[in-house]
Formats: structure tokens, C-alpha cells, sequence
């Protein structure tokens, strides 16, 4: 989304009475953070910004990876552009939902991925404690 427009996007997201997520390649970091080198275009930061604030949206942290983008130079850049925002009521529905980044393919970016948080169902080792022995309930 070259040349940020909060106002346009807004106006559309505002008209959808259900819950909703919106996932972009966006070209812009919210926070400094989300650059390696700490930099970014301060102005577009601010639209960007100010577009969170208007649509409400919230934005989750990712798993796995910081960054989901790389200039693949010598003196690498990374960067987060890709994410997701979301609705507070669709996240009132998926109050568990984890982003994932994911490796890069042939493209320059790293993909995310939205799901449920993953469980290790792996057998766990039986436990005994000695103190059950007292209980005579138990023996």
C-alpha cells in the first residue's frame, strides 16, 4: 500500500457491521521497532498511526519472527510490513488467535499466518508423589 491513505481505508472498514481482519503488505511500520535499523519515514508513521487509532484495530505481536521482510543485500534490512489488524469484536470471538511468520519461499517476504495457538499434546511421564501413600483413601 504505497503512499498510505488512513482516510480511505477507513471510511470502508467502517461501513462493515461484522467482525472483520485485514492483512496487508502495508509498506509502513507502526513503531520504530519493527525496523532492524530503528529508522522509518515519520510522517507515514503518523498516518499509519492515526488510521489505527480512527478504525480501532488491534495488532497482535507476532510468533516466531520479528521482521517478515529483507532487502537480501550485504547490508541487510529488515523490516515488519506484513500484518494483520483486527476488529475487537472478531477478536472477542478468536481471543486466543497467534500470528505466525513464516519462512520465505520465492518471494522477498516472510508470510504470516494466523491461527490458534499450537499445543504439544506429547506424552508427559507419569508422576508419583509420595505423599499420596498417607491418604489411605488411595491405597
Amino acid at each position: 500500500m504505497r503512499g498510505f491513505s488512513n482516510g480511505d481505508l477507513y471510511y470502508k472498514l467502517k461501513f462493515l457491521f461484522c467482525p472483520w481482519v485485514i492483512g496487508s503488505d502495508f509498506n509502513i511500520v507502526l513503531k520504530h521497532w519493527e525496523r532492524k535499523d530503528g529508522g522509518g519515514n515519520v510522517r507515514s508513521m503518523r498516518n499509519f498511526k492515526i488510521f489505527i487509532d480512527l478504525a480501532k484495530v488491534i495488532d497482535i505481536s507476532m510468533v516466531g519472527m520479528k521482521f517478515t521482510w529483507s532487502n537480501n543485500r550485504k547490508n541487510e534490512s529488515w523490516v515488519r510490513l506484513d500484518q494483520f489488524f483486527y476488529d475487537p469484536l472478531f477478536l472477542s470471538w478468536f481471543p486466543n488467535l497467534v500470528q505466525k511468520g513464516l519462512n520465505k519461499s520465492l518471494i522477498d517476504h516472510n508470510l504470516v499466518c494466523i491461527g490458534r495457538p499450537v499445543v504439544d499434546w506429547k506424552p508427559r511421564p507419569f508422576r508419583f508423589l509420595n505423599y499420596w501413600l498417607e491418604e489411605k483413601a488411595l491405597i
